[in-house]
């Protein structure tokens, strides 16, 4: 995660600021794998489920 520093003379609103912007990027990642994780599930699951009525 990338901290554009502008040129502000208050150092700290800048540094609140990107550790704003980290906390935002980590949750969105987390549940991005979670959807992830859950989708790859699902579709495995579906997948056993089609073989299954192929088979038989």
């Amino acid at each position: 995660m990338m901290c554009v520093s502008q040129t502000n003379h208050k150092d700290k609103i800048v540094k609140l600021r990107c550790k704003a912007n980290g906390r935002v990027f980590k949750t969105n990642n987390q549940i991005f794998l979670r959807f992830s994780s859950l989708f790859v599930v699902l579709s495995l699951i579906t997948s056993l489920v089609f073989i299954h009525f192929f088979i038989y």
